[in-house]
């Protein structure tokens, strides 16, 4: 499921995406019909994580509804004719289905070029939005580290709080922030 924002176009990591991003930034460009930065990939984002995710796509029954997307900005500053001006800025989304709890966890990284711009913050609202639109979301969780100032600046001005057991096994710094669907509905911190 495609979704959108004032300035980006969230495209789903299909299987024919990722296996044309393992061929190349052409190839994915040519996939994606955007122009791919030189500094794409973003941080925290490489072969391995595209494999995941490949493996996801290719055999999770709930990867469709949850999944990861693309982050294409659809009036890229530069544009370019062979992409109508879109650029493939970040990645990110939903890292699989709800939990027996209820909660879904995302993540995302923007290329270096484009941070600072608030597309991160852009993206996690729309996916906000999209996580508590389903009945059996009862909290959307994500994971950052401490020197990720920036990432940190969009969970809390999206109103996620640090709380919780960081559950990132290969970063035992990893912080932990949640949000719940009554502070999501409210627009508030519970008291």
């Amino acid at each position: 499921m495609n979704l959108h924002t004032a300035r980006l176009w969230l495209r789903p990591t299909v299987a024919a995406l990722l296996l044309a991003e393992l061929q190349s930034p052409q190839a994915l460009a040519e996939a994606l019909a955007v122009q791919v930065p030189a500094d794409w990939p973003p941080p925290l984002y490489d072969e391995g994580t595209v494999q995941q995710l490949l493996v996801l796509a290719q055999l999770a029954p709930g990867a469709l509804q949850w999944p990861s997307y693309y982050l294409i900005e659809r009036e890229a500053p530069q544009r370019s004719r062979g992409a109508g001006g879109r650029a493939l800025v970040g990645i990110g989304g939903f890292k699989g289905p709800p939990d027996e709890q209820g909660t879904v966890e995302i993540g995302y990284s923007i290329v270096p070029s484009r941070q600072g711009q608030g597309l991160a913050k852009e993206a996690v609202e729309a996916w906000l939005a999209y996580a508590f639109g389903h009945a059996e979301v009862a909290h959307v969780a994500a994971h950052t580290l401490p020197e990720a100032a920036a990432s940190m600046a969009v969970l809390r001005g999206t109103r996620f709080q640090q709380r919780g057991t960081p559950t990132e096994p290969n970063e035992p710094r990893a912080l932990r922030f949640e949000i719940s669907r009554w502070e999501y509905a409210h627009g508030r911190r519970p008291r």
